[in-house]
C-alpha cells in the first residue's frame, strides 16, 4: 500500500515539473509587441537619393547604410517596401542602363540582388507587402509602351504577368500612382478612364482582383475632376489622397474595402502646414494608425503620425528646408 502511494505520489510530481516545463517553454516563445519603424526616402540638397528610417516614436532617426554594388543608385519614386525582416529597393545603373530591385535586412545589411530589368524600365515597387505571402507587386512597361502590374516572389523569382483584363477606355494609371496589397490576397489599384474623347472627361475608378489578377472588382467608380493618388491599402480599408479643388488643398480619404464609407479624413495643422499629395502616407497593418506627410508653405516637409480618425495627431520629424521627403513604407519587426 505504501509503495503504490508513493509510485502515485512520484507519478503526480513528474505530470506536475512537466507541464510547468512546457508551460514556461510556451511563455518564453511567445510574440511580444511589435516595432514599428517609418521608411522614408530623402533627396538631399546635392540630389542624392538616400533610405531613413524612424521609429514609431520619433526616435532613432538615421540613414539606412546600404552598400549598394558600384554604379548603382537608388531611385526616386516607389523606391522602397518591406516585408518582415526586410526592405526591398529600387536602384538604377546608368553604365549599364538597367534597374533591378534589392533585397537587404533593416540595417542595409545581406543585400541580394532579385530582379535585373534588361533595360531602363520604368520599373517602380507598389505595395505594402504582407508577411503571410511570397509575393511583392511591381510595375513594368512591355515594348508597347503599355503599363503592366506584375508580381515576383520575395527572392526575386518567378516573375507572374496579372492578365487583368480592364472594361474599355479603362488603363492602369500611369507610375505617379501606387497600387497596394490590401493583406487579404488581394491587390487593390487606380485606373484611368476615358468618359467621352471629346470633352476628355476622365475618372479615376478603383479596382480589386485576387493575388492571380482575376475576379476583377469595381470599389470605387473614382473621383472626378481630381486625380487621386492611391496610398495605401490593407484589410480593412483603402487609403487614398485627391485635391479639394475649391481650396487648393490635398486631403487624405479613407474607404471600406468594399468602397463604402468613403469619408475625409479630419487632420488639424497648424497654420502654413499642407499635406503633399503623393508617396505621402501609409496604414499599419491593423488599419487603426496612419502615418503622412506635410510640407509648410516654406518648403520644410514633417512626417506625422494619426490615428485613423484623424484625432492624436503627433510630429514624428520636421526637416531642414532643401531636404526633399517621400514616404515609402512601415515596417513591423516581431520579437519571439
Amino acid at each position: 500500500m505504501k509503495k503504490t502511494l508513493l509510485r502515485t505520489v512520484i507519478l503526480i510530481t513528474i505530470l506536475y515539473s512537466t507541464v510547468t516545463l512546457l508551460s514556461c517553454k510556451k511563455s518564453s516563445n511567445k510574440i511580444l509587441p511589435a516595432m514599428w519603424y517609418v521608411i522614408y526616402k530623402k533627396t538631399t540638397t546635392g540630389g542624392v537619393n538616400e533610405l531613413w528610417s524612424i521609429n514609431y516614436d520619433g526616435s532613432n532617426d538615421h540613414k539606412i547604410n546600404i552598400q549598394l554594388p558600384e554604379g548603382w543608385q537608388l531611385l526616386d519614386k516607389n523606391m522602397a517596401k518591406a516585408a518582415n525582416p526586410f526592405i526591398y529597393v529600387l536602384a538604377y545603373n546608368a553604365t549599364l542602363n538597367q534597374n533591378a530591385i534589392f533585397e537587404c535586412f533593416k540595417d542595409g545589411t545581406g543585400l541580394k540582388q532579385g530582379l535585373l530589368t534588361p533595360g531602363a524600365e520604368n520599373l517602380r515597387l507598389f505595395g505594402s507587402v504582407s508577411t503571410t505571402t511570397t509575393a511583392i507587386l511591381y510595375s513594368r512597361y512591355n515594348a508597347n509602351k503599355e503599363l503592366e502590374l506584375w508580381q515576383m516572389k520575395l527572392d526575386g523569382s518567378n516573375h507572374i504577368k496579372l492578365d487583368l483584363v480592364l472594361p474599355a477606355n479603362t488603363y492602369f494609371a500611369n507610375d505617379e500612382q501606387v497600387a497596394s496589397f490590401s493583406g487579404n490576397k488581394s491587390y487593390v489599384f487606380l485606373t484611368t478612364r476615358f468618359e467621352d474623347p471629346i470633352t476628355h472627361n476622365t475618372t479615376y475608378p478603383i479596382y480589386r482582383c485576387d493575388e492571380h489578377g482575376s475576379n476583377l472588382l469595381l470599389v470605387n467608380a473614382g473621383e472626378t475632376g481630381s486625380a487621386p493618388a492611391l496610398q495605401d491599402a490593407k484589410f480593412n480599408g483603402v487609403l487614398y489622397s485627391k485635391s479639394n479643388q475649391d481650396i487648393s488643398l490635398n486631403e487624405l480619404w479613407f474607404m471600406n474595402i468594399d468602397g463604402s464609407d468613403k469619408h475625409a479624413i479630419n487632420l488639424k495643422f497648424p497654420a502654413g502646414v499642407h499635406l503633399e499629395s503623393k508617396e505621402m502616407a501609409k496604414l499599419s497593418d491593423n488599419g487603426k494608425t496612419i502615418m503622412f506627410l506635410t510640407k509648410d508653405d516654406n518648403g520644410q516637409y514633417a512626417i506625422y503620425s494619426a490615428d485613423i480618425d484623424g484625432s492624436k495627431i503627433k510630429l514624428l520629424k520636421r526637416f531642414t528646408a532643401g531636404e526633399a521627403i517621400a514616404v515609402q513604407c512601415y515596417l513591423q519587426l516581431y520579437y519571439i
